[in-house]
């Protein structure tokens, strides 16, 4: 089927025997296997990255109250 597109956040992971694997980060134990990433000579068929975590924040709570205040 063509026009169908899904959307997903996924890390990559480049094995030492040069394969790649796309391992997802949920906690839906039905979505935990890795998938494997095959290369193909047509650049217009396969996964496509458009984006990449360079980082993440955590909030630490600092003492007993709320996280923010806003009165």
């Amino acid at each position: 089927m063509t026009g169908l597109v899904e959307t997903t956040l996924k890390q990559l992971v480049v094995e030492a025997s040069g394969a790649m694997m796309l391992y997802p980060r949920s906690t839906d134990p039905a979505h935990q296997a890795p998938l494997t990433l095959e290369r193909s000579p047509d650049s217009q068929e396969g996964p496509e990255i458009i984006g990449v975590v360079v980082g993440r924040t955590e909030m630490v709570r600092a003492g007993r109250g709320p996280l923010l205040d806003l009165s």
